[in-house]
């Protein structure tokens, strides 16, 4: 009995926390302390980082910029992310100082907040590589694996408070609303939690010879950072839009959001200059 409750309680751990992965460079370890709990992180300051991962699977990439203990201004601060020889994207964030992240080896330095990113890796064995852009501070690296809450049973589809374009994507003898997602237009919405929100994207292919298979979706919530999703698909051969056959949508990829209590306005915006996404967004 007494192992049972122990395998259930370290079932929940993962789920709710995700699985550390450690990088090939085990000795780049910086140790935080955060609101008094103590996490590994690892530095890129002197080469980038590699994790050995396995997918399909979503991966949450938390990073942090080290910055001097009295800088009181917004630090902004890129990467590189690439996933084996598949895709590759670049991060960005832009975060103030956090000052219940402290670090026994360097107590001259300060930490910012947490970007939060989640990356997609497809089926098979693949190497996460991570090279900072900007090498003015060091950059200290989280990779977690990104666990979803299963959707049973009913779900509302929430749709966006503005004006959209929406289409109608065929799948079988289903006909299921998308919002068409630019570059210069955000999905924004208003969810009343506690819930669970999961936003299904799938990449618009026009012309299948020249166009990426990778996206990136920025997630604001109430008018502040919160999740960077970085995506990679293939054309579905079996679903169309109804109102423009040219058009030939990639398999859907599903990330998802934990909605706190109250109301809260999220935004959804599309990283991409020359690709449309489509989002589908349902509560469950």
């Amino acid at each position: 009995m007494k192992n049972k409750k122990y395998i259930i309680f370290i079932l929940f751990c993962i789920f709710t926390f995700g699985k550390e992965i450690l990088p090939l460079e085990k000795e780049s370890v910086e140790n935080l302390e955060i609101n008094g709990k103590y996490r590994n992180y690892f530095t890129t300051k002197d080469n980038n980082l590699h994790f050995e991962v396995d997918g399909p699977k979503y991966y949450k990439l938390i990073s942090r910029c080290a910055i001097p203990q009295d800088l009181n201004e917004i630090v902004n601060f890129r990467f590189e992310i690439k996933v084996g020889n598949e895709y590759n994207s670049t991060a960005h964030h832009s975060q103030k100082l956090y000052k219940k992240v402290k670090s026994n080896k360097h107590p001259g330095y300060g930490y910012t907040s947490s970007g939060n990113d989640i990356v997609y890796v497809p089926a098979g064995s693949h190497t996460i590589s991570l090279q900072p852009i900007d090498e003015k501070n060091p950059i200290v690296f989280r990779l977690i694996t990104h666990h979803k809450h299963p959707r049973n049973g009913d779900y509302e589809v929430v749709f966006g408070l503005d004006n959209q374009v929406v289409h109608h994507l065929k799948v079988g003898n289903n006909s299921l609303p998308y919002t068409l997602l630019d570059s210069e237009t955000n999905f924004d919405i208003e969810v009343e939690g506690p819930c669970y929100l999961d936003i299904v994207s799938r990449l618009v292919f026009e012309n299948t010879h020249s166009e990426s298979g990778s996206y990136i979706l920025v997630v604001q919530k109430d008018n502040r950072d919160f999740r960077t999703f970085h995506l990679q698909t293939e054309e579905s051969e079996n679903s169309s839009i109804i109102e423009n056959s040219e058009i030939v949508p990639g398999k859907w990829r599903t990330n998802q959001i934990k909605v706190p209590n109250g109301k809260h306005k999220y935004s959804i915006n599309s990283d991409n200059d020359l690709q449309s996404v489509y989002i589908r967004c349902l509560k469950h």
